[in-house]
């Protein structure tokens, strides 16, 4: 038995079908797509800028969280002599960063302490 051959015009209508089958497919999927987004526009939007407030907020909460710096550094000490106002200086951000890892749970409950009493404040009785 032989093999048929496809003409070179035969191979060009070939192409031609499969490449008409992508294109419908591709304008199926895209109209689909379009359509979402004409039904979800608000929604997309919404949550587009609320991801991005919330990613700035989380960054900046992050950034004085860890003191303005991300790296640890070690100690710096004299062998000699230890004068306490360069050692404090030299460990300015680690000093800070422990202090703020301490001091922050308690800041937040301080706070929120003082305003749930406030939006929930308890008449008191005038006696």
């Amino acid at each position: 038995m032989k093999k048929y051959k496809l003409t070179p015009f035969e191979k060009l209508q070939a192409e031609k079908e499969r490449l008409r089958e992508e294109r419908d497919t591709a304008e199926k999927r895209m109209l689909f797509q379009l359509r979402y987004l004409a039904d979800n526009w608000g929604m997309i939007v919404t949550r587009s800028i609320t991801g991005g407030v919330k990613n700035k907020l989380s960054g900046t909460i992050d950034n004085i969280s860890y003191a303005g710096t991300n790296n640890t550094t070690t100690f710096h000490t004299s062998p000699r002599k230890i004068k306490w106002g360069n050692f404090l200086i030299s460990n300015l951000p680690n000093i800070a960063q422990i202090t703020w890892r301490i001091g922050k749970p308690a800041l937040i409950t301080f706070v929120t302490r003082k305003l749930m009493s406030k939006l929930f404040k308890k008449d008191k009785k005038k006696k």
